[in-house]
């Protein structure tokens, strides 16, 4: 009876010691389902150490809380730092050297201490750049990088009641600070490569902008010299209101980039008289034209009105005719604009034809793709991109039929 009942009794003790390895278990299971659906909340830097650092302080009864990333070429980096008190966070630039959380940066190890302000590794003039915030008990784990050294380390401060942290807390706080590793390094690489496209994305407007630069600039050329053989006082201020309207479209180019890097809709659309804008597309290309042996034909047959961004438009139009005059060459030949209205759908359409040798076969599946040119003398290939990406920028689009006696491109652009 006595080796039963010490049997049974050992056996309660497997159970409850099983039963409570299961629990923490549980509990472990737990906390990385809550920490997973609040990180997955986090859209940005910011939000994801919010979410990382509520976490940790629920977990591990933690009244304040810390994460520090650094900046390996520069020495310096950016603090995120939660006062419960405060019941917000705050961003502050970081010397990745300072403090307990420093010192767990620079050794890559795990700190943890019970008296916080006498220990050794503490810096009190770091303490008041951050808000004057006094620690008494801390843990602090590193962050793993991608190479040997921490891209950072998060710390709690305080636990309530002013108890000590205790090893229980250590083991739920490096679980936190292993998946949040992996989160933050996914966030910036995020960042990093969004930061990047977008500076590509920038490079391509800007070159877009450049290579449609020589147009309007061709054109006040044009209406300078017209201005300085012209001794008539009222031909020579319509010029000047054609160059000014010339650098009109230069600022807007100028705004359609300012506008894409703050993440602005670039496409203004609106009312225009469609006569009034096709006779001043005339007075635009006619003497350019006429000096390179082309002659210029606008028939519109459609004088209402459309909707369209009247800036991009008129790009449109000057890539399209300066292509037509170099395909043309230094024979010359006609360009001719017309304008109707698809009577089934009311889409204005646009078609620019002319009299040139036609496309090349070898570049003719691949025309509106970015730096494609059939080998022209300062050609940049990206005319025909441009044009193709404001026909869809307003939901229509481009289209060329090609033979050996010229080409016609054919835009769409649809209306409410």
């Amino acid at each position: 009876n006595s080796r039963l009942f010490m049997s049974v009794t050992q056996k309660n003790i497997q159970l409850l010691d099983t039963k409570e390895q299961l629990e923490h278990r549980v509990r472990d299971l737990k906390l990385l389902f809550d920490l997973e659906h609040a990180m997955a909340r986090g859209q940005s830097l910011d939000e994801l150490s919010l979410a990382v650092l509520g976490e940790a302080m629920r977990a591990c009864e933690a009244r304040m809380g810390a994460v520090a990333l650094r900046d390996p070429e520069q020495r310096t980096g950016v603090l995120f730092l939660i006062d419960e008190r405060a019941k917000k966070m705050k961003r502050i630039p970081y010397p990745d050297d300072a403090g307990l959380i420093g010192w767990a940066i620079r050794n890559n190890e795990v700190l943890v201490t019970s008296d916080a302000e006498n220990d050794s590794r503490r810096d009190r003039s770091f303490d008041e750049r951050v808000g004057g915030a006094t620690a008494k008990t801390a843990i602090a784990v590193p962050l793993e990088g991608e190479q040997e050294a921490p891209m950072g380390a998060i710390a709690i401060y305080n636990k309530r009641g002013g108890r000590p942290f205790t090893e229980e807390d250590r083991e739920l706080f490096e679980l936190i600070t292993a998946n949040a590793s992996t989160a933050i390094r996914l966030q910036l690489s995020r960042e990093a490569r969004e930061s990047e496209e977008r500076l590509t994305t920038i490079g391509r407007l800007l070159s877009s902008v450049i290579h449609d630069l020589k147009t309007p600039l061709t054109v006040i050329s044009g209406y300078v010299q017209l201005m300085q053989n012209s001794n008539d006082a009222a031909q020579r201020q319509r010029y000047a209101e054609l160059v000014l309207r010339q650098f009109d479209l230069i600022g807007a180019m100028q705004r359609e980039v300012l506008e894409f890097a703050r993440g602005e809709k670039s496409v203004l659309v609106r009312k225009v008289y469609v006569q009034k804008f096709f006779d001043d597309v005339r007075d635009q290309l006619e003497a350019d034209l006429g000096r390179r042996g082309v002659e210029l034909v606008v028939d519109v047959q459609e004088r209402g009105t459309a909707r369209f961004d009247e800036g991009k438009m008129l790009r449109v139009v000057h890539n399209l005719a300066r292509n037509a005059v170099e395909a043309m060459g230094t024979k010359g030949g006609k360009f001719v604009i017309k304008v109707t209205r698809d009577k089934e759908d009311s889409a204005l359409v646009v078609s620019f034809s002319d009299t040139g040798p036609g496309i090349p076969k070898a570049i003719e599946h691949r025309l509106f793709q970015s730096f494609v040119t059939s080998g022209k003398k300062g050609g940049t290939g990206l005319g025909l991109a441009i044009v193709k990406k404001i026909a869809e920028e307003h939901g229509g689009s481009i289209t060329v039929q090609s033979s050996s006696r010229g080409a016609t491109f054919k835009l769409r652009i649809p209306q409410p």
